[in-house]
């Protein structure tokens, strides 16, 4: 699998234009988002962490799934913690949950916000 999904990469360029972050900067920032997702301490990769979201937050985060990605729906704080754990400015926190909105296919129409991640 490469670092990045595809959706995920072809929405850098143009996100980037509006955010204070480089494109190179922001690939780097959303590979390392697409690891830490993967390595979640007990989770056991991506499906078992959207099985831990949909079981304590009692809704399915999963909003469509294709072959090489998987979109998510994830409550707000879930990007507070990862952008905390990646120590990432706000500027660039900004820019990475832009990334994910432009990449979505569908953007959450209730109080969550969109996350794309790469299949395992």
């Amino acid at each position: 699998m490469t670092d990045l999904p595809p959706p995920v990469d072809g929405a850098v360029d143009d996100t980037a234009e509006d955010a204070a972050v480089t494109p190179a900067r922001l690939r780097e920032l959303l590979a390392a988002h697409q690891r830490l997702v993967r390595e979640t301490p007990g989770t056991g990769g991506v499906a078992g962490l959207i099985y831990e979201w949909h079981r304590a937050f009692g809704r399915d985060p999963v909003v469509a799934r294709e072959s090489d990605a998987i979109h998510l729906a994830v409550e707000p704080h879930v990007w507070d913690e990862y952008t905390d754990a990646l120590g990432v400015e706000p500027a660039a926190a900004t820019a990475l949950r832009a990334v994910h909105a432009a990449a979505h296919v569908d953007v959450p129409g209730d109080d969550r916000d969109p996350m794309v991640v790469g299949r395992d």
